[in-house]
């Protein structure tokens, strides 16, 4: 098995927006892993679960935006400013019209 499609696979099974830490920059990679293969879903079978990784972090991210419009870790280890920076990096990574 080509080890792109095995990676993907393991990250369709481990698929998560609750990190306990660095929340937006592990956004940030999904949405590069997601452009740099063109896949738009990633796959979790063992769960029979799919997963559209740009619209799953969209909604993550409206949902924790701040009434300033910056956004914040969940627990806090994550700087403002650098939670801030990445999130709009994930929404940049969206598909191209």
């Amino acid at each position: 098995m080509d080890p792109v499609v095995r990676r993907l696979g393991f990250g369709g099974e481990h698929f998560t927006l609750d990190n306990q830490g660095g929340q937006h920059y592990l956004l940030h990679s999904i949405g590069r892993a997601g452009r740099l293969t063109g896949k738009e879903i990633f796959l979790a079978p063992e769960k029979n679960r799919t997963h559209g990784w740009y619209r799953e972090g969209s909604l993550y991210l409206i949902q924790k935006q701040q009434k300033d419009g910056a956004w914040k870790s969940a627990n806090a280890s994550e700087n403002p400013i650098v939670a801030t920076s990445y999130a709009p990096l994930f929404l940049s990574q969206g598909k191209e019209k």
